[in-house]
């Protein structure tokens, strides 16, 4: 969420709820995730199940990602 608009993105894959396969997947995914060497302006939080990635930016850095992608 910024000051300027939300970021979100819809998740249309994954394991199923409350399958038995969701601690194994969650610690093989995970491990990984957890502990990679982010850059300084990456902060990473684990909720849960979930994943939660803030990602700081100046406003220039923001308009060549998304130059990029177009």
């Amino acid at each position: 969420l910024s000051s300027q608009r939300k970021a979100t993105r819809e998740q249309k894959q994954g394991c199923p709820l409350g399958s038995s396969s969701d601690p194994a997947l969650w610690n093989l995914a995970s491990n990984g995730i957890l502990h990679h060497d982010w850059k300084s302006n990456v902060h990473l939080q684990a909720f849960a199940d979930d994943f939660v990635f803030v990602v700081h930016s100046t406003p220039e850095q923001t308009s060549q990602i998304l130059l990029r992608k177009h």
